[in-house]
């Protein structure tokens, strides 16, 4: 992965700040897993390799964050925020308090994942289960020649490029021209799974009219 000469002046920055800040606070960046919908465009934009994916979701390291927050600038649906974590003279036990505030976060986040993923199967669940009800209202108006279906389309205003609708449609009916996603509408099926992973709700369906030859009277 290439670094701008921007990032590596922000790591110099973070070394020279900690070296220069005895006691303070020093600010880390977390990801909110109910948010993050692991576009990566937070791993791309970290100068330190601090973020990885695990489980479809960003993890940050908080040893290796410098706070500079790039991550957080990129991230579209804004799940990337800073905290503080009080630091102290150096003394006996001196390094007691940050670890215990890190342990205690490590906890919360594996309480926060584990309520996460209950949540997640519960809708994957739910919209599972709907699927058959769906697929029967979205009845195909057939004539002779001509017939209507419901398509996903996209909002290009609403659009941000992120790819991840790509990834998901299982037709191949989606393509990105010019940073924005476009739907072919002949090869969408109406599955529903673009809609789904889209952060920015830019997806959306309405009726397609096929174009037909001239009809029988």
């Amino acid at each position: 992965m290439k670094r701008s000469g921007s990032h590596f002046l922000l790591i110099l920055f973070a070394v020279a700040l900690a070296v220069w800040v005895s006691a303070g606070t020093v600010i880390k960046y977390r990801v909110d897993k109910t948010k993050c919908v692991g576009c990566r465009l937070c791993v791309e934009a970290c100068p330190t390799d601090a973020i990885t994916i695990v489980g479809g979701k960003a993890i940050i390291d908080p040893e290796k964050c410098i706070g500079c927050g790039e991550c957080a600038k990129v991230c579209p649906t804004g799940a990337i925020s800073s905290y503080e974590i009080e630091t102290t003279p150096a003394k006996k036990d001196s390094t007691a308090a940050p670890k215990d505030t890190l342990s205690t976060q490590k906890s919360d986040t594996t309480k926060a994942k584990a309520k996460t993923e209950t949540l997640l199967h519960k809708k994957d669940t739910a919209e599972a289960e709907a699927v058959p009800q769906k697929e029967t209202t979205q009845v195909v108006r057939e004539g002779k020649k001509a017939a209507k279906k419901i398509v996903a389309v996209v909002d290009p205003k609403k659009c941000i490029g992120c790819q991840l609708c790509v990834r998901a449609c299982p037709e191949g009916a989606i393509s990105m021209v010019n940073g924005k996603a476009v739907i072919d509408p002949e090869k969408c099926t109406n599955c529903g799974e673009c809609i789904k992973v889209c952060p920015v709700k830019a997806i959306t369906t309405e009726e397609y009219e096929k174009g037909s030859d001239s009809d029988e009277k």
